[in-house]
């Protein structure tokens, strides 16, 4: 069997190199902004009630911080280096570590 050669978006669309090389570097979503600047607030503002609520919030942060990791190394395979995304992947990491701590305390 030949080996298949392609990058492949996150729907499963291959590209050439050439191809992927011409997309724009991927940017977070706006509901994903705005969904991280309310958990920021839950944070700080200490609004959280139940473990429940805290572990589906960290069930999202997980969710797309596996999403940003497979969109990097995407990019990465595609010769783009978005320094932006992988800033961003690391302020959430330190959301999901602040809640984790919160979670450990219920």
């Amino acid at each position: 069997m030949a080996k298949d050669n392609n990058l492949y978006d996150l729907d499963g669309v291959a590209y050439s190199d050439r191809e992927f090389k011409a997309r724009k570097e991927y940017e977070l979503e706006f509901h994903e902004k705005e969904s991280l600047k309310e958990l920021k607030k839950c944070i700080d503002n200490r609004k959280y009630k139940t473990a429940r609520q805290i572990s589906e919030h960290l069930e999202y942060l997980e969710d797309l911080m596996e999403k940003l990791k497979r969109i990097i190394s995407l990019e990465e395979r595609g010769g783009l280096v978005n320094l932006s995304l992988k800033r961003e992947y690391g302020q959430i990491r330190e959301l999901y570590n602040k809640l984790s701590l919160l979670y450990n305390k219920f």
